[in-house]
């Protein structure tokens, strides 16, 4: 199996230096560097499995590097790493698409714990169903952004068929649409996959309340309600997969 890749962006030396140390050991190829600029002449050499970055750097602040890295390698999840818990430009760095955020002093166990649950994140697959065809575009392209497949589909039929051609580690299912609607799409996908993690959506609270309620009875499923925010989705991404 092949190592693991982690670039660290960190202007303090000695904590760079100090975490090739910890990471190397612990069977990761890891490189350190301490500007934003350096860090986005690496990312443009090659793919990272994952970029560890300071949100305080000289010159190139971590939002910045870190918007320029979206551009470069959409795919590469990154972790924030700050000393700062009140930060404007964490909470704007998390609503773009950053994986997470680890709090200096760095805790050696929570940074196995953000490794070991980026693995998994990226083996992630995703199946959204809305036929608001713009909710399906903005998901998918948050989605793959963070390293995720997705598919999409306007209609339940549509969904159910790609249901029985693969499993999904979780489905965004509007509540509200023509034909079959998420419940009913819901109870037959839990027919083929009854370990299904279902994130049932809908932008009319009260006028499908009974619908919601029915599908939320269910084990494994919980309610997003629209319009939402991309951190709401980061955070139910973080916590079930």
């Amino acid at each position: 199996m092949d190592k693991k890749s982690i670039l660290f962006v960190d202007d303090n030396i000695n904590l760079g230096k100090t975490m090739e140390l910890i990471l190397r050991r612990k069977g990761y190829e890891t490189t350190v560097v301490a500007s934003g600029e350096e860090a986005l002449e690496k990312i443009r050499e090659r793919t990272w499995n994952t970029v560890f970055m300071d949100m305080k750097m000289p010159w190139m602040n971590g939002l910045e590097t870190y918007r320029e890295i979206a551009k470069l390698r959409p795919g590469i999840p990154v972790v924030i790493i700050t000393a700062y818990a009140d930060d404007e430009m964490i909470h704007d760095a998390v609503n773009e698409g950053a994986y997470g955020i680890l709090y200096k002093p760095l805790d050696l166990d929570m940074l196995d714990t953000v490794i070991t649950g980026l693995e998994k994140h990226c083996q992630g697959s995703i199946l959204v169903i809305d036929d608001e065809l713009m909710v399906c575009r903005v998901l998918k392209r948050m989605l793959e952004r963070q390293g995720y497949s997705v598919d999409m589909v306007s209609q339940g039929n549509e969904g159910l068929e790609l249901v029985r051609q693969r499993k999904y580690n979780m489905y965004f299912i509007d509540i509200l649409m023509p034909g079959m609607n998420g419940y009913e799409l819901l109870s037959n996908i839990r027919k083929i996959h009854p370990d299904a993690f279902a994130v049932m959506m809908t932008g009319y609270r009260d006028e499908v309340s009974n619908l919601m309620d029915k599908a939320l009875m269910e084990k494994r499923t919980i309610s997003l309600y629209k319009p939402f925010e991309i951190s709401d989705v980061q955070k139910i991404i973080n916590t079930v997969l």
